[in-house]
């Protein structure tokens, strides 16, 4: 094998963005998971697109909603488990992005070659205090599936090296008790070059100039728009800016996005 890299993620996150760029002689495949014809510009030999769970979470919540979700999730992260360990082909670097549900793939290529871990966010325990701290300020259960937690903890036992997005992602895990020699901090990346970006973003001169401020992703305690909404409103106030219109976009929490509608701004 002359390529010496595998990558796999549940779902694509920023990988499928990335892989593109890498050689021929470089990426063995990327194994992820999304809509059944998303191919991240790359041929067939260099990924695995194992759909499955998307499907199986795009129907529950359309028929179920948010009922019984938490076990949803961990039924369909072992699926995708059981499928990616089936599928993956050992090479000399396996990236695998931490989420809970790599560890029998990466008991399949440990020993074949470099077991690499990357976090997107900080060690678990630390999360979940985080979590459960503002949750009870906020009066709110925390709808957080932890099974994902003691899966990333089993995960952390097999890393040859972890990749953290920033310091104090990496002093997270070093304060668990993870090895710091074993990190390496690896911003994360974004190319403004491309012709999609140059058309999307114009650059700011005053930030009177911010009119709509657009946040995407699930609106819930742990993303905490409540958070950044107080956040918006002082820097707003300190320095006699007009408040811009904020919307939220994403699947909510019905308890938190009733104290969202509540909040004041």
């Amino acid at each position: 094998m002359n390529q010496w890299l595998n990558i796999s993620c549940s779902g694509k996150f920023h990988y499928l963005y990335y892989a593109k760029y890498l050689s021929k002689d470089d990426l063995n495949k990327i194994y992820f998971s999304h809509k059944y014809s998303t191919t991240g510009e790359l041929p067939k030999n260099r990924r695995k697109n194992l759909f499955v769970k998307e499907y199986l979470v795009g129907g529950h919540l359309k028929f179920l909603g948010e009922k019984f979700i938490i076990t949803g999730f961990y039924i369909y992260n072992k699926i995708w488990e059981a499928m990616l360990a089936y599928s993956i082909e050992p090479a000399k670097v396996n990236i695998f992005l931490l989420h809970g549900n790599c560890l029998k793939a990466m008991k399949k290529v440990k020993g074949h070659g470099l077991v690499v871990g990357e976090a997107v966010n900080s060690h678990p325990d630390a999360v979940w205090s985080r979590l459960k701290k503002e949750a009870d300020l906020l009066g709110v259960e925390i709808k957080y599936p932890r099974h994902s937690n003691s899966g990333i903890k089993e995960e952390l036992n097999l890393l040859d090296v972890l990749l953290c997005p920033s310091a104090a992602v990496a002093d997270s895990f070093v304060d668990e008790g993870f090895s710091k020699e074993k990190i390496v901090i690896l911003p994360y990346g974004v190319d403004f070059g491309t012709k999609k970006h140059k058309n999307s973003c114009k650059k700011i001169k005053h930030l009177a100039d911010i009119k709509n401020i657009v946040c995407v992703g699930q609106i819930s305690v742990r993303k905490g728009q409540i958070k950044l909404l107080d956040l918006i409103k002082n820097f707003c106030s300190k320095y006699n800016l007009i408040l811009p219109n904020i919307t939220f976009i994403g699947r909510g929490d019905p308890d938190y996005v009733a104290l969202l509608r509540r909040h004041e701004v």
